[in-house]
């Protein structure tokens, strides 16, 4: 995340960078993404959305869903969402596969309302 900030584009608002490499921090084994809450930085890893991580046939599809659903997730918190208590959100903490396949590709009624109000009562990013 350091590398991806010290090479933003000087304009950039928002930078995500995707990765094949499993991320991990201190505190966790393994991330499937990590952003930096309410700033410019995010971090997608492709590694364990993979089926072949699991010893699984490949399947395309399912990876693109995955990765979708962890995009708008990190993304979210480069926006000031935090995680959400709802298992469909795309906000909500995902610390097994099974979790990411539950979610769906988009933000709950509560998680979207809320980057409405931040888009429209502070003109945006």
């Amino acid at each position: 995340m350091k590398m991806l900030a010290q090479n933003a584009p000087p304009d950039a608002t928002r930078v995500l960078g995707v990765t094949d490499v499993d991320l991990s921090i201190p505190m966790l084994t393994f991330l499937f993404g990590q952003a930096h809450l309410d700033g410019p930085i995010a971090v997608v890893s492709l590694c364990r959305l993979h089926q072949q991580f699991y010893g699984l046939p490949a399947d395309e599809s399912l990876l693109r869903e995955r990765t979708v659903k962890e995009v708008l997730h990190e993304l979210g918190h480069t926006f000031g969402l935090a995680h959400c208590s709802d298992p469909k959100c795309a906000m909500s903490l995902a610390t097994h596969i099974e979790l990411v396949d539950g979610k769906e590709a988009q933000y709950c009624e509560r998680c979207g309302a809320q980057l409405v109000e931040r888009f429209t009562s502070r003109g945006g990013v």
